[in-house]
């Protein structure tokens, strides 16, 4: 009996009372699954990219002056 055929005879042997308590904890854990899946592969890419350095990577400081912004432009919004 494959895994499916086990799960389809898991779910028909749920009690009616139970379905819908079931369903909805299987939704969360799919859907929990699927945000750890995405949030691996958002990890892999920044760890690649962080890996490959082309020599246009700016500190918070040089980006900062890059754009014009100073110290006291900061604090005259504050």
């Amino acid at each position: 009996m494959s895994n499916r055929e086990k799960l389809t005879a898991l779910i028909e042997s749920v009690p009616d009372a139970q379905v819908d308590w079931l369903y909805q904890t299987v939704t969360q854990v799919l859907h929990v699954m699927a945000e750890a899946e995405d949030d691996a592969f958002c990890l892999a890419l920044a760890e690649q990219a962080e890996a490959e350095d082309d020599g246009t990577r700016y500190s918070f400081e040089e980006l900062m002056a890059e754009c014009g912004v100073t110290d006291e432009k900061i604090k005259k919004k504050i």
